[in-house]
């Protein structure tokens, strides 16, 4: 039994210490004469035997089996043989005391700790440190909070930490006393066990006394009941009468008190949280501890407006516990997870940092920061087991299913062994195991090793990995976190190789959407014109299409994946990545152009080639081929996956974004699905789930698809209220009935003049807006993406726009396969447009033909107004369809958060889209909103109202800066610290600074304080300047009009 739980052979004859591998080593914990682990492990075992359901003695044996991998890993590293006697015992019972005794206490099985701590004063033989050990184990809250408190720290500080350690007995109440089969129990030193009521306590309270002073115990009961245990604890532990108190009627009267009030104290609303953080996509999800529903779930980047960002997330737990009605002290269980390092040497460097006054990868103060950092509380869980739980948790239970991760990158190798290994992480002796193209023991695998794609069994008792495949990566820590140009070195996952495509394109290793989109036009076969993407279609479109059917017609060409990332065979050879093969894939396409002169970067092709039409040609073939040979690979990895005849094949990781891909998989499968977010934003649901595993609860049996995708916060009418007063310059709004608003959004795109800003409810959590933070188009009228895509959005004409469809109308829309038809509610796969479909709505048909449709179910009562718009489009046109892509205009801008922003977004799109054709209409619930014509006339800058309108600045906080451009010339910069997002990053978004004109613009701004009106002004400056330099009305008028359109001044 002890050698199974230490998974260790039995040693031979007077062997001590035997690894896996049978060979020997010299007597070290296990030989005869160092025999304390397995002594501690037979207490445990022992009382297991006295009760086996007894789950505390469950996490007792798991707890020491812990310590004595930790242990056994701490003494092969330093030597049994440098070691003297003494300081061998006293590096036992450190071990011990840190390893065992702590996490024991926390589990509150104080009968097998001084069983264990008599265990230790034997093999000691001195039982005055065991002795020792006992007392810091009886008053270690007491310890605590004398070294925490009682230092003179500040207040406020002084007041958190304090809180903390109350908010930790908090906890501890709900997870170990406040289960449902538990009952309420007071546990005292000594040994012995007896329940201590609140009768007990206050009259235990009346008898100490300390210094003539009312008793300590008596006082703290009644601050608990009260719920002022900050203030009191502060206040008295600084006195005097702390330092004049007997400790062990201080620690009699401290444990009596907190014990008494645990009850009051326990907290009434407990939720688990699952955290995303220091890594991209940093994101936050809270659970209910007890039901184990989803309660909110939302990434950073919507609040600090920066794409895809990472970082701590105090900003976003403390938003999203508000949004739930709860505080930091109903947080009982916490998980975390960050694949470039651990959580807990990240935050110990800031902890350093912060102390010795230097720089740290994250800010120190953010990371100290209690809604970022929950310290006793927080474990961590490894980023594929964290992908594979939050996706199955989507949707529900499975007896007999399969999850797929195939990822860019995952944990290191370390996280899975000695003392760097996750909490919750999968049991690296299961299943089969790659490194690189070899098939490899875990033991052979290196530390620095990266998680790759790693396939899962799912049963109702869990997950367990069936395949594991991993990589070797040079890069530094440093560079990983700062995503330097990393993919210079290899990195050979199957999304790291396909994020290495989109930085030789694009310059951006996240910006594999992009590729995707690309790709058709990089085919050999012809391409569907639809009637958009005109000047793709007249440039640079058919020279790809020509270097193509060169470039895919040679059987040798370079190819980035090749091999099997799951061999069936020795003989088969294992997945081998090229990175070579995309600048070679470049100059093969070059050189089917006949254009030999073309050189290619590592980097940025696409930005560097914007005037030559055959380079960006050679950029479209190497998007396809990266799709056409991941593809190659990836499908026969699903098939083998799923050979065991799953009921449900679960796809999630960086690929799974990859809607081509899934499509062509579901094709060769049955009952594949794909989450919502399956990128990294979806680690925090496995965490949530790891968290309440912790507690011993049980996400749904439904599982949260009821709550996903829409798991943001949801506006409240105050928020709509400000967000209309704050930009009632810009754009009319309008009470209507919510049916006639409605109506009224479907027939501006049904009659083909309309483009809706559609803002609706709690916000998605993931990439695609999909019906909440939705701009809705019509898909019969082509022209209307490159309207979307130059004028609203700003970005590639070669981008194609998706479709939201009926669901039951969607199996006639598209071309059906083997497969049959399952909804896709996420936008999640690519289908093939019939014919006829291409033809009705030419707006949402790619150069291929194929679409990415959102199936729209009416079943679905959290877009219920959303599915009524596209049945009353349906109606008019005949057309099941309309147009779907995220709310955002503004360069680089994640989906709209808040209904602020969401108007600022709006007004950013009116004021490109001054002379489009299209309407555009924002609607929120029951509200509609137009944008407001210009007071001054755009084009003579005529101003007939100047005198009745006071400019005014809309932004309290801004300076004036100049600099000099590289041919000599000056720029006039304004700097906005106060944007419309209150958490917006404008020093990364760059959205906090704009350019101005003319020093006669930055004069106008100044000018405008809301006590002259709009002639007055302009008198003014026409009057300062000199004949040299004369300035006019119109050219004061039109500046001001600039002004206006930017919403930096009213001109009410």
């Amino acid at each position: 039994f002890f050698f199974m739980c230490f998974r260790l052979k039995r040693p031979r004859q007077r062997s001590g210490l035997v690894r896996e591998d049978g060979v020997r080593r010299d007597r070290g914990l296990f030989g005869r004469r160092r025999r304390v682990l397995p002594a501690l492990l037979r207490v445990v075992f022992e009382a297991h035997e006295q009760a086996p359901h007894d789950r505390q003695v469950h996490l007792a044996l798991a707890v020491v089996r812990r310590a004595a991998d930790e242990l056994h890993d701490l003494l092969e590293r330093i030597g049994w043989r440098r070691l003297g006697q003494t300081r061998l015992q006293l590096l036992l019972l450190v071990a011990v005391r840190r390893l065992l005794l702590r996490a024991l206490v926390r589990l509150r099985v104080v009968e097998l700790v001084e069983r264990a701590l008599g265990v230790l004063s034997i093999f000691f033989r001195q039982r005055v440190l065991a002795r020792l050990a006992l007392r810091d184990l009886r008053v270690e809250l007491l310890l605590e909070l004398r070294q925490r408190v009682g230092a003179g720290s500040a207040g406020a500080r002084e007041g958190i930490l304090v809180g903390g350690l109350v908010g930790r007995w908090r906890r501890l109440h709900h997870l170990l006393w406040a289960r449902p089969r538990a009952r309420a129990r007071a546990w005292v030193s000594g040994g012995a066990l007896r329940p201590l009521d609140a009768s007990r306590a206050s009259a235990f309270a009346r008898r100490v006394r300390c210094g003539g002073e009312v008793g300590l115990s008596r006082l703290l009961f009644s601050a608990l009941r009260r719920r002022e245990q900050k203030l009191v604890l502060r206040c008295y532990f600084t006195s005097s009468a702390c330092k004049n108190m007997q400790r062990g009627a201080l620690r009699t009267a401290l444990r009596c008190a907190v014990v008494a009030s645990a009850t009051a104290l326990a907290p009434r609303n407990p939720v688990a949280l699952g955290l995303v953080k220091y890594a991209h996509n940093a994101c936050v999800a809270v659970v209910d501890a007890e039901s184990g529903a989803l309660l909110f779930a939302g990434e950073r980047e919507r609040f600090s407006r920066v794409k895809n960002d990472g970082g701590c997330v105090g900003d976003v737990a403390r938003r999203a516990l508000e949004t739930c009605g709860r505080t930091l002290d109903d947080v009982v269980s916490v998980v975390s997870n960050d694949h470039h390092r651990s959580v807990a040497s990240t935050e110990a460097a800031c902890a350093r940092a912060a102390r010795l006054g230097t720089s740290c990868l994250v800010d120190a103060e953010d990371a100290a920061d209690p809604f970022n950092s929950y310290d006793q509380i927080e474990t961590e869980c490894s980023h594929h087991r964290a992908h594979a739980l939050g996706a199955a948790a989507t949707f529900g239970e499975a007896e007999n299913g399969i999850v797929v991760v195939w990822d860019g990158m995952g944990d290191e190798a370390r996280r899975f062994r000695g003392g760097a290994k996750a909490r919750w992480r999968d049991d690296a002796d299961d299943g089969v195991h790659y490194l690189g193209d070899a098939r490899v023991l875990f033991q052979d695998i290196p530390d620095g090793a990266r998680e790759c794609e790693t396939v899962y069994r799912e049963t109702a008792d869990g997950l367990s990995p069936l395949f594991k495949r991993w990589c070797v990566s040079p890069q530094s820590s440093a560079d990983l976190f700062n995503y330097a140009d990393w993919f210079d070195a290899p990195l050979d996952s199957l999304g790291a190789a396909y994020s290495f495509v989109s930085h030789v394109v694009f310059g951006d290793w996240n910006a594999c959407g992009k590729v995707m989109g690309l790709a058709p036009w990089g085919s050999p076969e012809e391409h569907v014109d639809a009637g958009w993407g005109s000047k793709t279609h007249a440039t640079w479109a058919p020279r790809a299409r020509l270097a193509a059917a060169k470039v895919f017609a040679d059987r040798d060409r370079p190819r980035l994946y090749s091999g099997s990332v799951w061999p069936n065979d020795d003989d088969e050879s294992g997945l081998r990545v090229d990175r070579r093969a995309a600048l070679k894939i470049l100059e093969a396409a070059a050189a089917a152009l006949e254009r030999r002169d073309l050189a290619f970067a590592n980097k940025d092709n696409w930005r560097a080639a914007r005037d030559d039409d055959d380079a960006r040609a050679c950029c479209a073939v190497l998007a396809h081929a990266a799709q056409r040979d991941l593809e190659a690979v990836a499908l026969p990895f699903a098939a083998k996956a799923a050979s065991r005849k799953p009921e449900r094949v679960v796809l999630c990781g960086g690929v799974a974004l990859n809607s081509c891909l899934n499509g062509k998989v579901e094709a060769a499968l049955t009952n594949v699905v794909v989450p919502p977010a399956p990128g990294d934003e979806g680690c925090a649901l496995g965490c949530a789930v790891a968290a309440l595993a912790a507690l011993d609860t049980r996400v749904p049996e439904a599982g949260w698809g009821a709550s996903l995708p829409f798991g943001g916060a949801a506006p409240s009418t105050d928020d709509v209220r400000e967000a209309r007063e704050a930009f009632a310059d810009w754009i009319a709004f309008e009470d209507v009935d919510d049916e006639a608003l409605i109506a009224t959004c479907a027939e501006a795109v049904a009659e083909e003049e309309g483009l809706v800003f559609w803002y609706d409810g709690r916000s998605e959590f993931g990439p695609r807006a999909l019906g909440h933070r939705s701009i809705i188009a019509p898909a019969t009228k082509a022209d209307v993406v490159d309207e979307i895509n130059r004028v609203v959005k700003g970005r590639e004409d070669f981008r194609p726009l998706a479709p939201a469809i009926l669901e039951e109308e969607a199996a006639a829309f598209f071309e059906g396969g083997t497969w049959g038809y399952a909804p896709s509610p996420y936008m999640a796969r690519v289908w093939r447009l019939t014919k006829e479909a291409a033809n009705l709505a030419p707006a949402c048909c790619h150069a291929d033909r194929t679409a990415r449709p959102q199936t729209v179910s009416k079943d679905e009562t959290s877009i219920s107004r959303y599915r009524r718009l596209v049945e009353l489009v349906f109606q008019k046109t005949k057309c099941p369809c309309v147009l779907n892509t995220s709310f955002n205009t503004k360069p680089a801008e994640p989906i709209v958060e808040s209904p602020t922003g969401a108007c600022a977004s709006f007004a950013e799109a009116a004021s490109r889209g001054v002379d489009s054709s299209y309407r555009l209409l924002l609607v929120f619930p029951g509200v509609l909103g137009v944008p407001k014509d210009c007071p001054v006339n755009e084009t003579t800058g005529d101003c007939d109202d100047a005198s009745s309108l006071f400019p005014t600045r809309r932004h309290d906080e801004w300076t004036l800066s100049s600099s000099s451009t590289s041919d000599g010339a000056s720029s006039l910069k304004l700097v906005l610290a106060d944007l419309d997002e209150p958490d917006e990053d404008g020093s990364r978004t760059g959205r906090g600074v704009v350019s101005l004109t003319d020093d006669l613009e930055a004069a106008i701004y100044e000018a405008c304080d809301g006590s002259a009106s709009a002639r007055d002004i302009a008198e003014a400056l026409v009057a300062e300047n000199s004949e040299d330099d004369p300035v006019s009305f119109r050219d004061v008028y039109l500046r001001m009009a600039r002004l206006w359109r930017k919403t930096l001044v009213t001109l009410g």
